[in-house]
């Protein structure tokens, strides 16, 4: 067995960067954010609702079951910092809401005081900083990047 949060959290990215990555060809295909939300959504749900029980994958990966992998302060960023991102970025635009919440996410990692969660949390940050600094950048890009970056780390700590 995997122990501790690491290979949960590892699963957990990957699932969050499989998600994104689906909700980035939703949204490439229809130019419809609100089917890539949705897409996501469904994508999220099922996976979280698979890290919550003890199924196949898990134990084929042998990934504990018996460890949380959140923190509460984290949850705390990142409500906030969507919620911020709402606020003060919906009169400039979709990219910017979007961008807003992907630069909430990587701060929402620090938290978790690992090594590779600082390098995430850093990586995740610096491609939202980019893309709010570079007028001319893709949100499509954004994303794609964010959901890459994710599941690279999830299958490090996935394997470590």
């Amino acid at each position: 067995m995997i122990q501790g949060k690491e290979g949960l959290l590892g699963l957990f990215l990957i699932i969050m960067g499989l998600s994104m990555f689906m909700m980035c060809s939703v949204y490439y295909k229809t130019r419809k954010m609100q089917y890539g939300w949705m897409t996501f959504g469904f994508f999220y749900t099922f996976g979280i609702l698979m890290l919550m029980t003890d199924n196949p994958i898990k134990s084929y990966l042998k990934v504990s079951s018996n460890s949380n992998f959140y923190s509460i302060p984290s949850l705390i960023i990142l409500i906030i910092g969507i919620m911020l991102s709402y606020i003060l970025l919906s009169d400039k635009g979709e990219k910017y809401v979007i961008v807003g919440i992907l630069f909430s996410v990587g701060v929402h990692f620090i938290p978790f005081t690992s090594i590779y969660t600082i390098v995430l949390s850093a990586l995740v940050t610096l491609n939202a900083l980019y893309s709010f600094i570079k007028k001319d950048s893709s949100v499509f890009k954004t994303l794609l990047i964010d959901a890459l970056l994710k599941i690279v780390m999830g299958f490090v700590l996935l394997f470590i």
